[in-house]
């Protein structure tokens, strides 16, 4: 059967994990001890154009052939760290030293990124070699103009901004906990005993004057620390049928459709926090009321107010599913 190989270096996207080592590394670390292999060339490419790339093969003649793909520019992996930084809007200064193992490195990578060891080492040895396109075949083949590592790297941040596809995984209707690049992801659930149409209408009346189902003061509170710290603060008012881009006291509307309230903060935060709602029935016609909390920390002070607050917000969300749920069902 003829077959395509594509060979790529460190792509840039959600998933890759060069990318999400290098997203980690800065994300966490304000200062970074950097040893030789970051400073080896390679030449990354955007997600969207290897799927640009995958697509277009279907036009090729079926003729088996190892195709090099890369974005337009060769850099180093320092030059990838320094980039996602800059995007980021991080300060992070970077000492280099002049020895440090691949293995002592990818234990180090193991520590504080979501590598495992053998993937870490397998990280630290391909930055060993030069990776960059030595063959035009690409280029001669496909009319694709590849991002730089700037705009790939602008790209991939953006998709995951605007995207919420960490919110529409299908699964079992249970709670978990998982962390989704350098994103905390919360799922709590509940099972009710009304249609998801009619418990919607309860679901979706949060915020504004009818609060927030339990111990709205807390809410009340929240808002009045935003507004001190130069914030929105709670915007007073709401509208009987939300529309998407509505303000919900200090939460924005990113989508509400299909039984399921999105919303975005528009608080100061060291982050981006999300806030779901969501009612649906499963394929053994159990009826859920679920919700969703995501928190994108931006640095370090990002992940110490994930934590701090952590217990709190815990509390308050499970509290607020909880009364949900019995609203719900009351009618």
């Amino acid at each position: 059967m003829p077959t395509i190989e594509f060979r790529a270096s460190v792509i840039i996207g959600a998933g890759s994990m060069p990318f999400e080592a290098v997203r980690a590394l800065v994300e966490r670390l304000p200062v970074m001890v950097t040893p030789k292999w970051v400073r080896g060339e390679l030449q990354p490419i955007a997600a969207r154009d290897l799927k640009d790339f995958l697509v277009r093969a279907l036009e090729l003649e079926p003729v088996s052939r190892v195709i090099e793909i890369g974005g337009s520019e060769v850099v180093r992996y320092q030059d990838l760290m320094k980039t996602y930084s800059d995007v980021r809007g991080l300060k992070r200064f970077m000492i280099p030293v002049p020895v440090i193992t691949p293995r002592l490195s990818s234990h180090w990578l193991r520590l504080v990124t979501p590598a495992h060891y053998k993937i870490g080492r397998r990280i630290v040895e391909s930055a060993v070699h030069r990776s960059v396109v030595a063959s035009e075949t690409a280029s001669k083949l496909f009319d694709i103009k590849p991002l730089g590592t700037r705009a790939a790297t602008e790209a991939a941040i953006r998709d995951e901004e605007y995207a919420f596809s960490f919110l529409d995984q299908e699964g079992k209707a249970k709670d978990y906990k998982a962390q989704v690049g350098t994103r905390f992801v919360e799922k709590r659930t509940r099972r009710i005993r009304k249609e998801p149409i009619t418990a919607f209408k309860i679901a979706s009346r949060v915020g504004g004057d009818s609060g927030w189902f339990w111990q709205s003061w807390l809410w009340t509170l929240r808002g009045w620390i935003d507004r001190v710290v130069g914030g929105v603060g709670t915007r007073k008012g709401r509208s009987k049928h939300l529309k998407v881009g509505e303000t919900l006291d200090f939460w924005r509307v990113e989508r509400i459709s299909d039984n399921r309230l999105t919303l975005s903060a528009d608080m100061r935060l060291p982050g981006d926090a999300v806030f779901d709602v969501h009612v649906y029935e499963t394929p053994s016609k159990e009826f859920i009321l679920e919700h969703t909390v995501a928190f994108n920390p931006k640095g370090w002070g990002g992940y110490i107010y994930w934590f701090a607050l952590y217990p709190l917000h815990a509390l308050v969300f499970r509290k607020m599913l909880d009364r949900m749920a019995t609203e719900i069902d009351r009618g």
